[in-house]
């Protein structure tokens, strides 16, 4: 089920709604994530805010707050740099088969 988006939205702070495929690739993500965020030594770009495990949900999810430092960004590239920033933070594990969805 993917929520209706106002797609004129636009601003700095991003909710998403991650879905993966098993609990333990949601698991090594948070780990990889966290341990990439806590190394930084500098501002990022993209920040990640906010990371959680709703209980509710049909398919293992996590939930992801961004904040874009460089000011506003569209709905089309807050979904491709979440999907980057991810990747990013988690270069060995395989996410391809994750969907991001704005929540």
């Amino acid at each position: 089920m993917t929520p209706e988006v106002d797609s004129s939205r636009k601003g700095r702070d991003w909710m998403f709604c991650v879905r993966l495929p098993s609990v333990d690739l949601r698991d090594r993500l948070i780990e990889d994530v966290v341990k990439s965020v806590t190394e930084l030594t500098e501002p990022p770009a993209i920040a990640v805010r906010m990371i959680e495990v709703p209980e509710d949900q049909p398919v293992p999810t996590l939930g992801l707050q961004l904040r874009f430092q460089l000011g506003k960004v569209t709905e089309s590239e807050a979904l491709t740099s979440a999907g980057e920033t991810l990747a990013t933070y988690a270069p060995k594990l395989d996410l391809s088969a994750i969907e991001v969805v704005v929540r």
